[in-house]
């Protein structure tokens, strides 16, 4: 390949990123990496030792699989695409698929191909407990994976059994009389056929005194399964037989048989292998599947996620050696952020645009509300796409025709249909600025209403709870929610807090944060009086009696260097005295409690503003709190805020003495 042969494919894969980037948002470093890992494979897959593999982890719903289909279709490569759904494997025409690759093996030979290995988590080799899962129809994804080779002992070893009882057939009637000329046997030796005519519906019909072709369709498929080398179809080979007499005929079994001892392997390592999965060891926040969870707080947690975290994964479901074949080259998806979602709306909504002026020659805009109601009702982070596009399709694309029914019904030339959110989907029709008609019609609402300000005595309690977690929060980690709510759509919550802080724990921010998890309830208590606390703590008190035992006994923070049981009747090699441990603990958390309480005391007139604000409205945004803590907090709590607390970066340099052996 000359020079410029090389930069026009480079040009081509450079179109590809554009393209890509067109067509995903939010995954531009993703691209990147995948068509720069795949260069070398589309310049010069003949230089190739072993298939090129690129594994693509990530959750569901973030276009994994679609992106793997676009890169196929964009480079015309459909007839050389083949994809496996692990979960599938023995079931369907697409579970085998050693059958598959070698079929299109004998037909095209060694040509670059793309494979996709899809769900490839559900292909796991060992159980949860470590203990091996057989997988007779992975063997195959294995060697690919290896060094591209396939070998076909199996199907040599059926094809091998097909030939004996051809063979032995053929020899019984030879020695009975039965000659063969041109291939074709002669009328009197018809009792060759009936064992065939009764298992086959691919007899050739013949008339009583006619001569009869020796192989059926099935004898011959048998026989090119082993000199598929030698002829291209069924065709060809029977206008070889039909040159045979009786002994050459014989000669073509036993070179057939012999064929059939010789190993078979097909050679694979010109292709483009994907592996793609969701490892939900690696995403454990996966789980929580509310609708309240910010886009961007999502995406920052999965921008975590780093190639050790992937390996660990995928250690819970494969052998060592299994892994290592996947090689190195991991690109991990993080969740779609805010940006993503809306640019995904803004495309989604293009489209349907240019479908409704291609019918009517009229614009059809899309307001804000609209847009914003699309945005609540549909993004779930951890869901990705699909919950959005489902949204959009019964929220705009399947009113279209009954809008298009309203548009047709006028008589004057439409040239405007602006659609907004207004209780529903209102539609206003216009020609020019005037407007001619409008017409809402009724959305069905699943998310979005859970969002939205209930302003009852649920929402009053929730709004001093959680204002009590942010003032507590604020106060020891000098640290200013994002936002505060006091409706939250999930079934699991009644409100929440939101911040970007990250802690290395220590029994210091230990203490810290166990008052936060307290001050909810001690909220309740000092606005309501005691009587009156509501049962919403109870998560509260488990995770900050949780997070005491957890680091208390495995963490050393009792001040005892051993690792404690965490039950008496927990007889691994623990230390088995915990009633010590235990009233630390209960020591531990009081001084918490007090702490919380001195502080929520403290900012009696903050808690009773944000707690008013929050009964009244779902959310406080940061904004919002910075304006009420400046007019109602205290010059301790703005000083608090000011304060940067020093980290163990500043602590160490802080450190100025030097051993005299250094000196």
């Amino acid at each position: 390949m000359d020079s410029s042969a090389i930069q026009l494919k480079q040009q081509e894969l450079e179109l590809l990123k554009q393209h890509l980037k067109s067509q995903f948002f939010g995954l531009d470093e993703v691209i990147d990496q995948v068509v720069t890992s795949m260069a070398s494979w589309y310049i010069f897959p003949e230089n190739q030792k072993r298939p090129l593999i690129i594994n693509l982890w990530g959750m569901t719903g973030v276009g994994k699989s679609d992106l793997v289909r676009q890169i196929v279709k964009y480079l015309q490569f459909e007839a050389q695409f083949f994809q496996f759904d692990l979960g599938e494997l023995g079931h369907g025409p697409m579970g085998n698929p050693r059958a598959i690759l070698s079929e299109t093996y004998q037909f095209k030979g060694p040509e670059p191909r793309v494979i996709l290995l899809d769900e490839f988590q559900l292909g796991r080799t060992i159980t949860r407990m470590g203990e091996e899962i057989p997988h007779k129809e992975l063997r195959v994804i294995w060697q690919l994976l290896d060094n591209g080779k396939i070998d076909h002992i199996e199907q040599m070893i059926a094809g091998r059994r097909n030939l004996n009882s051809v063979l032995y057939k053929f020899d019984y009637w030879v020695s009975q009389g039965m000659t063969i000329h041109q291939g074709m046997v002669a009328s009197n030796y018809f009792g060759y056929f009936e064992e065939d005519d009764d298992e086959s519906d691919e007899v050739e019909e013949t008339t009583e005194n006619e001569a009869r072709f020796i192989f059926d369709k099935r004898r011959l498929k048998a026989i090119l399964e082993i000199n598929k080398s030698r002829f291209e179809n069924i065709h060809e080979l029977r206008k070889h037989v039909k040159t045979l007499n009786t002994l050459e005929i014989r000669k073509l079994l036993m070179d057939s048989l012999a064929n059939t001892l010789k190993p078979s392997e097909q050679d694979f390592s010109q292709t483009l292998i994907f592996v793609v999965g969701n490892l939900d060891e690696a995403y454990p926040f996966a789980k929580d599947q509310s609708p309240d969870i910010s886009p961007d707080k999502f995406y920052k947690l999965t921008k975590e996620i780093k190639l050790p975290d992937i390996k660990s994964a995928l250690s819970k479901r494969f052998r060592p050696e299994q892994i290592s074949r996947l090689g190195n080259n991991h690109i991990i998806y993080p969740s779609l952020n805010e940006y993503a979602y809306r640019a995904i709306i803004a495309s989604e909504l293009l489209n349907i645009s240019t479908n409704y002026f291609a019918k009517t020659q009229a614009k059809l805009l899309f307001g804000p509300e609209i847009i914003e109601w699309i945005f609540q009702e549909g993004v779930v982070p951890t869901q990705g796409v699909r919950p959005l596009k489902s949204t959009i399709k019964y929220g705009i694309e399947d009113l279209i025709p009954m809008i298009l029914l309203e548009h047709f019904k006028l008589e004057c030339a439409i040239t405007k249909v602006e659609a907004n959110y207004r209780n529903g989907l209102s539609i206003c029709f216009k020609q020019g600025e005037e407007l001619r008609f409008e017409k809402t019609f009724p959305l069905t609402q699943k998310v979005r209403h859970l969002k939205e300000s209930r302003k009852d005595d649920l929402q009053a309690v929730v709004a001093v709870h959680e204002s009590g977690h942010a003032i507590v929060h604020m106060s020891l980690f000098s640290n200013l929610p994002d936002k505060i709510s006091s409706v939250a759509a999930g079934s699991d919550k009644a409100g929440f807090i939101t911040h970007d802080l990250e802690i290395i724990r220590n029994p210091t921010n230990l203490l810290q944060s166990i008052a936060v998890f307290l001050s909810g309830f001690l909220a309740e208590k000092e606005l309501f009086g005691f009587d009156m606390v509501s049962i919403g703590s109870s998560g509260d008190f488990e995770r900050a009696t949780e997070l005491a035992m957890e680091h208390f006994k495995e963490s050393g923070f009792s001040g005892q260097l051993i690792r404690i049981t965490p039950t008496a009747d927990h007889f691994e090699n623990h230390y088995h005295n915990i009633e010590p441990i235990e009233e630390k603990v209960m020591k531990f958390m009081r001084g918490a409690q007090d702490l919380a309480a001195k502080i929520l005391k403290r900012e009696r007139a903050l808690l009773v503003e944000m707690s008013k604000y929050l009964a009244d409205h779902a959310t406080m945004e940061q904004e919002i709190l910075s304006q009420l803590v400046q007019e109602f907090g205290t010059y301790e709590l703005e000083a608090e805020l000011k304060t940067k607390k020093s980290g163990y970066r500043h602590l160490l340099f802080a450190v100025n003495e030097l051993a005299d052996v250094y000196q």
